[in-house]
């Protein structure tokens, strides 16, 4: 995780989203509760059960499923199509019309998903009792579809302790384990406990017996001390950004002297309050000009760390690691295959337990050098050594058909450094490259190049790199390579006041579904949150650096799943890996092009999907800046005004289908229907029989039962056990079909 660099200082605190009435309740949602910030959907031991469909139950309807304070949760309808010729009568209200063109493919998407931390595991096996831990797992890796899960090889700041897997090069002390056992105790390893040992393994089973399809990505943060040196300096490479440079011939700038050894001192810490370590760090004095946080009244009182990036000098990050050498520090070169061995015994002991591992990136964020948590710092020149001389000959030899992906980095320096450093590494060697959301500032910087949003602040953005790289042939062809976001979360933005988890905040549910479909419009094959699960306070952290969480505990036997998650899901329900990127011509009556947001896909089902927003950034520094943010984080409400609703048509090219609808202000819809030509519908059951159709144009299909009702009859529902006759029967809605998420199995036609 970017230790993030506040882009306005002296910010005042961050506002809730949510005001007004309570959200209702949903059959994905059944029991949604208010917070200070929003709505969690509150589940204790059971949920919601009752998701939409994924695939419309004709093909002569639409299924449309909307998030937004007026329906709730992911509450669903089934429209029907309506065929022919479409003329807009009124342009004077927002519109977008689109046209899908599945033959103009784009990258294939391999997935959605979130990461399963030590943290994760702990709120898991120890807070949640197991009847609600089934029941989270099932509601993202089965009802959600979430594909992917991110785990780590030793620990993360969202470890309790700092551990690595094996101190000796030659792995004769290797112990697959997590972070339940201090130092001094006897360790519980894999070769003797199985996954007792790790309790992610556990937890990653049963994903997988949810969803057998899921796709398990490994990353490491830093390699045992033993392997690292800490002779190095460091110098601005950008504003906020350090990089440092290996430097043999200085002396170390630190001696590895200490490391938090113990968990059950990691818990119950607060926010941006770092573990004790064994034996106690010795913090060097800050300046209180500097250190976030100080008071300058008392300056004898303020010591590091310091998490505020704008106020770093060349010294913070051994200063920040204070002789913690999991913190930072270079792989020596003769402890590169020893590295590399790790990977490869590592992902040979998960498929033993019975995790099979999908791909690796290469570090977890190489370029982020601050000191605060475990990690490597690497130089360009000495990732591609990395990769190109260790981990891919390793992986290539002891498992060829894992992914190999770079940079797992921020994409301000997709262009800078992905790139280069994917050429000279060479395409047999990298499979994708992986990238972070957190300069993407909550989404506020989105779909355009890496620069300062204003003179003299730090770079953000670089959303349109991605498709640049994807693009750029000199690693691979488009389609044989692939780009993929493997780590975004709200509440990061260390040193200000926009940190922490929001429980319930729809902001943060929309700066995650803003990035997603974004960085999916240029190219991203997928997107991966942090922690799928934390504590009610965002952690445990080792280096107190808690934020939110899709899902959090409130009690043993409650957790909450908050608006991320189902912002998320309004993608991963319904865009099953497999799926592909395609074309989309649009016509924008918004007030900017900008305001007609969405992305498309074709299924391999051969259904259209598209994820469509009408909202605005309301976290981060959105939330007190007006002036001079990019159009994208804005949208038809300005100032608390005009704030209308976008009228829309999805038109499937294939066979002139469309549906249409309306996405009120501060929603996300997802739009699912078939684009194909139809088939010819069978006679209609003689219990049902419909009402003649008068002539229709030669374009349109026959029609039948299941086909949009014509002229002005009524038709009698077609019963169904779940759709008794008569319910909803002979309303007057024009060319739909009614399709309520409480009646998941039942049809009912409506004649108008």
């Amino acid at each position: 995780m970017a230790s993030f660099l506040p882009i306005i200082a002296g910010v005042v605190s961050q506002t809730g989203g949510f005001s007004g009435p309570s959200w209702p309740p949903t059959a994905v949602c059944p029991n949604l509760v208010a917070t200070e910030y929003g709505a969690v959907c509150e589940c204790d031991g059971t949920c919601g059960n009752v998701w939409p469909d994924p695939t419309p139950s004709s093909p002569r309807t639409a299924i449309v499923v909307t998030t937004s304070e007026a329906t709730g949760f992911m509450e669903t309808e089934e429209i029907g199509l309506e065929y022919g010729a479409f003329v807009r009568q009124d342009t004077t209200v927002p519109y977008m019309d689109l046209t899908a063109s599945p033959a103009q493919t784009h990258q294939e998407i391999k997935g959605f998903g979130a990461s399963i931390t030590d943290a994760v595991a702990y709120c898991l096996r120890e807070l949640l009792s197991p009847a609600a831990a089934e029941e989270l797992l099932k509601q993202a890796f089965q009802h959600a579809g979430f594909s992917f899960a991110r785990v780590h090889l030793g620990s993360t700041d969202f470890s309790r302790m700092n551990y690595a897997l094996a101190h000796e090069r030659d792995l004769s002390d290797w112990c697959l384990r997590d972070d339940r056992t201090a130092d001094g105790e006897v360790l519980k390893c894999a070769a003797e406990y199985g996954e007792e040992a790790d309790y992610k393994v556990g937890v990653l089973k049963e994903a997988l017996a949810r969803n057998p399809e899921l796709k398990v990505i490994v990353s490491a943060w830093s390699a045992p001390p033993e392997y690292k040196h800490q002779q190095y300096s460091c110098a601005f490479e950008s504003k906020a950004v350090l990089a440092c440079e290996p430097d043999l011939s200085l002396p170390p700038v630190m001696n590895c002297t200490t490391h938090v050894a113990d968990p059950a001192d990691c818990v119950g810490r607060e926010q941006q309050e770092p573990c004790p370590t064994d034996p106690p760090t010795q913090w060097e004095q800050c300046d209180p000009r500097v250190c976030y946080g100080c008071d300058v009244e008392e300056p004898d009182a303020c010591f590091y760390p310091n998490i505020n990036s704008l106020k770093f000098d060349e010294q913070t990050p051994p200063r920040n690691a204070a002789g913690n050498c999991y913190n930072g520090g270079f792989i020596r070169d003769e402890a590169y295959d020893a590295w590399a061995s790790h990977y490869a015994r590592f992902i040979a002991d998960y498929a033993t337990l019975g995790v099979p591992v999908w791909g690796v990136t290469a570090q977890n964020e190489p370029g982020t050098q601050t000191g605060l948590w475990q990690s490597n710092f690497f130089t360009d020149e000495g990732q591609v050594e990395w990769v190109k001389d260790h981990l891919a000959p390793a992986l290539r030899a002891a498992h060829p058909q894992v992914k190999i992906m770079l940079h797992d980095d921020q994409p301000t320096t997709l262009l800078s450094k992905a790139l280069p450093i994917a050429q000279q590494v060479g395409r047999d060697a990298v499979d994708g490259i992986a990238f972070h959301w957190y300069t993407g500032v909550e989404a506020v910087y989105v779909n355009g190049p890496a620069k300062p949003p204003v003179p003299g602040t730090p770079i953000v953005n670089g959303g349109e790199d991605v498709k640049k790289v994807y693009e750029d042939p000199s690693w691979g062809k488009p389609g044989e390579k692939f780009m993929l976001m493997s780590e975004s979360c709200s509440g990061y933005s260390l040193g200000t006041t926009w940190v922490g988890p929001r429980h319930g905040a729809h902001d943060y549910g929309y700066s995650t579904a803003h990035d997603m479909l974004w960085h999916l419009r240029n190219r991203a094959a997928g997107y991966v949150y942090w922690n799928l699960l934390l504590d009610h306070k965002g952690g445990p952290n080792v280096a107190g650096n808690f934020v939110d969480s899709p899902a959090f505990v409130i009690d043993e036997n409650k957790f909450g799943l908050n608006p991320s998650f189902f912002y998320m899901s309004h993608f991963s329900r319904f865009v099953p890996p497999g799926s592909t990127a395609i074309e989309m011509q649009v016509q924008c009556g918004a007030k900017q092009d900008a305001y007609c947001q969405y992305v498309s896909f074709r299924t391999p089902t051969g259904q259209v999907v598209v994820v469509i927003t009408n909202d605005d950034i309301r976290a981060g520094p959105a939330a007190v800046v007006t002036a001079g943010l990019p159009a994208l984080a804005r949208g038809q409400c300005t100032s608390g005004r005009d704030c209308e609703p976008i009228e829309w048509t999805v038109r499937c090219q294939a066979d002139g289908a469309y549906a249409k609808g309306r996405i009120a202000w501060r929603a996300i819809q997802t739009v699912v229907m078939p684009c194909a030509p139809p088939t010819p519908p069978s006679s209609p059951p003689s219990e049902a029989p419909s009402a003649p159709a008068p002539s229709q144009p030669a374009t349109s299909p026959p029609a039948s039962p299941l086909s949009p009702p014509r002229g002005d009859s009524k038709i009698p529902c077609m019963v169904t056990e779940d759709c008794p006759e008569g319910e909803e029967c002979l309303q007057q809605a024009r060319r739909r079909v009614l399709f309520s998420s409480r009646r998941m199995q039942g049809v009912c036609v409506i004649g108008v």
